[in-house]
């Protein structure tokens, strides 16, 4: 039969994951704090994959260190449509989808662009229940497909599932000491209290720090952008903190900045290092607006755009469609090694260089572009004058 043909790997947009039990140290449970948005209004749940580096011969807490090996999994709406109905969102009108995504982007993502802390809490499983959770991840990945509610049938009912299929009876008792009523009706900060207060997950250090350096926590970027804000709030163009991160432009920035330092030349290292920070979170928010601008582009069929299509669908797949939907293999559940591979050559016959992706989008996106490009000027011009006046000042 097939079954010796059965591997571990998947596929994420163009990146090929070999999710081996064996290299597993840790799941954790990983969860984002509250958004400003309806649908990031109870928090969002997700499950983080603390794999070892390859070369790493022994499987132990060092792999914590691992980040660029660990791996997310989450659970999200799959919006077609690019503007988040939120009555969609609570009628059930979105397909609900697994992205496996890699743990740097979820932090940038939630950090530093929606501002939200990460909270990272090792669950207690055993060896014999890691490769089961690994297991149904897989056959989860590549038969799933749901529908997706704010208020139930979410993230957190979906991570809630998936672990309760491998640990029965200990999920049970777990439940009956929680008391949780109805299990589709889970928020991501409830489950958040539930795995804690059940044992099923390790506490976390009351110290902040040893959180931090533990990678127990990614903490918000929204303290030093707020400080930032406060040393230049005097500038003109700056009423609020939200109104400034939604509507100042890279020119303004720039004038106001030099207007600022010809007032107060004595201050040009604190004004130019809180710009700087500031600058840093506008060019990441704007690569993130603008990548969901092309997505749109290409959701449209935008004439200009059609010689992308196919290229882009894979590297914005997350917000197009999941690109496994569109794989058909000869197995069933968890496809072959020899489907793997056909995939990874029909992703491999669509890669354009970085630079011509850049240079399409550029053309297509003039806008977009002027912008990332004056806002890169800014911090070449900030980081120049906090360098200059520290030269100034021995």
């Amino acid at each position: 039969g097939h079954c010796k043909d059965l591997n571990t790997t998947i596929f994420s947009r163009n990146q090929k994951i070999d999710l081996d039990p064996s290299r597993l140290y840790q799941v954790h449970y990983l969860f984002a704090a509250k958004g400003e948005e309806l649908s990031s209004r109870w928090g969002h749940a997700m499950l983080r994959l603390v794999f070892c580096a390859p070369e790493r011969m022994q499987v132990d807490e060092k792999c914590l260190n691992d980040v660029s090996h660990h791996y997310v999994i989450s659970f999200r709406a799959d919006i077609d449509d690019f503007e988040l109905d939120n009555i969609k969102g609570l009628t059930g009108k979105y397909p609900s989808q697994m992205f496996v995504l890699n743990l740097d982007e979820v932090v940038k993502e939630y950090t530093q662009i929606e501002l939200r802390d990460l909270k990272s809490l090792p669950l207690r499983l055993n060896e014999k229940e890691k490769e089961q959770f690994i297991n149904k991840v897989l056959e989860t990945y590549w038969s799933y497909r749901g529908r997706y509610y704010f208020l139930s049938n979410n993230c957190a009912d979906e991570t809630f599932s998936l672990l309760a299929g491998i640990l029965g009876d200990k999920y049970q008792f777990a439940m009956q000491k929680f008391a949780f009523q109805d299990a589709t009706l889970v928020m991501p900060g409830e489950l958040y209290s539930f795995y804690l207060e059940t044992g099923l997950a390790e506490p976390p250090s009351s110290n902040i720090a040893e959180q931090v350096s533990k990678g127990h926590l990614f903490e918000s970027a929204q303290k030093k952008v707020k400080l930032a804000y406060s040393v230049i709030s005097s500038d003109r163009s700056a009423s609020t903190l939200k109104k400034y991160l939604n509507e100042s432009q890279a020119s303004e920035r720039k004038v106001n900045f030099e207007l600022m330092v010809s007032d107060s030349p004595q201050n040009q290292t604190k004004l130019a290092s809180a710009y700087y920070v500031l600058e840093s979170y506008f060019l990441i928010r704007k690569q993130s607006q603008m990548r969901k601008n092309l997505a749109q582009k290409i959701y449209e069929k935008d004439p200009e755009i059609l010689n992308l299509y196919a290229e882009a669908k894979i590297q914005f797949s997350d917000t197009i469609e999941n690109e496994i939907l569109n794989l058909e293999y000869d197995g069933y559940g968890v496809p072959l090694a020899r489907d793997q591979e056909r995939f990874t050559r029909q992703n491999q016959k669509s890669n354009f260089s970085e630079d011509e992706f850049l240079s399409q989008i550029e053309s297509v996106l003039p806008g977009d572009m002027a912008e990332v490009n004056a806002i890169r000027e800014n911090l070449k011009l900030f980081i120049k004058k906090t360098i200059k006046t520290k030269q100034h000042n021995p």
